[in-house]
């Protein structure tokens, strides 16, 4: 497996760099591209039947269209994070 990031843009005078990780399996190259903006599952890139990459994520192509939109595609961190009152959250099935 391989690693690698690239810067992606700024947000908020910090910058958000895009991570690719690659993996070559029997089937063909398998890639994973995460955002450290909420933690954002940018991108999975999977081999069809026919060997043809495919991104099968629901998402936008780059930071902006992330930053202007108000749908949380892929991201792992919304709009609560580190803003829980005592760090819990009360869900209707359970505590925690």
């Amino acid at each position: 497996m391989t690693a690698t990031s690239m810067d992606w843009g700024v947000f908020d005078g910090q910058a958000v760099k895009l991570w690719s990780l690659q993996r070559m399996t029997r089937l063909g190259l398998i890639e994973i591209r995460v955002a450290d903006y909420g933690a954002t599952l940018q991108s999975v890139i999977l081999p069809d039947a026919n060997g043809v990459r495919r991104d099968v994520t629901l998402g936008h192509d780059s930071l902006e269209e992330y930053i202007a939109s108000d749908a949380y595609f892929g991201a792992v961190l919304g709009g609560f994070a580190s803003r829980l009152r005592n760090g819990l959250r009360v869900l209707a099935c359970c505590r925690g």
